[in-house]
């Protein structure tokens, strides 16, 4: 008879595990799904909004409110977008929200009200002043470097024509002093060469390709290491003088170090036209010549990788058929192809 007084302490014991984990499964806390809207940019007619998001599926629809009535839904596939607004009004105050419907379409989730105010148009007038460079035959200007308003300088190829025996003389570059254009002529062992880029880092500090550096009133010729004879140089972009980056035809790329040339592997044999970056990532774009392929590159601790790429005539999502120019702004980047003008936040 004594293993059966067991029976009721073992009843009181599985009851009392069955209470504690039902008391367990309805006391633990729901996660607060959560929408946020910030402003990142707006101009006359267009807006950049940050649109976050906690707790929620991912992926899922979201729909943008404007001025209470519904702009678009969204197929949000990571927790942080950017969502781009068009056809705005300059100088007009708009509402944006945006939320998530249940299926059986309530608003179970919604985000803030975000104002936007787009900017004016301006009523100033403007003067514009034209300059034309080359006399004789053809004559191109391939970069420019801005300093100031009073230091400027341009570069490429320019024909004069004159008396010489040539009946002509060429200059590779042009400089703007706050009055006046002054051509030049920077040689490299003694003989012209058409510059292709130029990328200053201060008045005193100046890179003409990768041949030629303006070093504190002073033109420097640099020594020309292996890794970049044989093809051109079409761009430089750098942070400082001792982290300079040159791209170029057949996929080049090359790093300066203050010392040394690098050279570092692309994965690509398409021409790269395009450099410009931040202190973490390089964005690197180029087609080919007949303009049957085009890419758009990352570089992230000297590792090159392809984000976007199209050999298709009809085009690849979301760019077209060719990205012309890369341009980084601090966490903005800027591409511009053959379908226009794209801005995207760099993560």
């Amino acid at each position: 008879m004594k293993p059966l007084s067991l029976m009721p302490l073992l009843i009181l014991i599985i009851q009392t595990l069955l209470f504690t984990t039902a008391c367990k499964q309805s006391t633990e806390p729901k996660l607060e799904a959560v929408l946020k809207l910030e402003l990142e940019d707006a101009s006359c007619t267009e807006a950049w909004i940050k649109f976050s998001s906690t707790n929620i599926q991912i992926p899922n629809s979201v729909i943008l409110i404007q001025d209470g009535v519904v702009r678009k839904t969204i197929n949000v596939e990571t927790q942080d977008t950017l969502l781009y607004i068009d056809s705005l009004l300059p100088n007009k105050t708009y509402k944006f929200q945006t939320f998530i419907q249940s299926s059986n379409q309530q608003i179970n989730t919604s985000s803030n009200e975000l104002t936007v105010t787009t900017m004016d148009t301006t009523s100033h007038e403007f003067t514009w002043q034209s300059w034309e460079f080359g006399t004789i035959g053809s004559s191109s200007l391939y970069d420019v470097a801005i300093i100031n308003e009073n230091d400027i300088w341009a570069v490429g190829e320019i024909n004069i024509a004159d008396t010489s025996i040539n009946g002509y003389t060429t200059y590779n570059a042009v400089h703007w002093d706050g009055t006046k254009w002054e051509l030049k002529r920077i040689l490299y062992k003694g003989g012209i060469w058409v510059i292709k880029t130029i990328f200053a880092f201060s008045s005193n500090d100046i890179w003409f390709s990768g041949y030629v550096r303006y070093l504190n009133g002073q033109f420097i010729e640099l020594t020309i290491p292996d890794i970049l004879i044989g093809w051109s140089i079409n761009k430089l972009w750098g942070s400082s003088s001792e982290d300079l980056y040159a791209v170029g035809n057949n996929g080049n790329i090359a790093h300066w170090d203050g010392r040394k040339w690098t050279k570092i592997e692309s994965g690509t044999t398409v021409d790269l036209k395009s450099v410009s970056g931040n202190n973490n990532d390089l964005f690197i774009s180029g087609n080919s010549l007949d303009q049957s392929e085009s890419l758009l590159l990352r570089l992230t601790n000297f590792q090159a990788r392809t984000v976007w790429y199209n050999n298709n005539i009809n085009g690849t999502d979301p760019y077209g058929n060719i990205i012309y120019c890369s341009k980084v702004t601090d966490n903005n980047l800027f591409l511009s192809s053959n379908r226009g003008i794209y801005r995207e936040t760099i993560g």
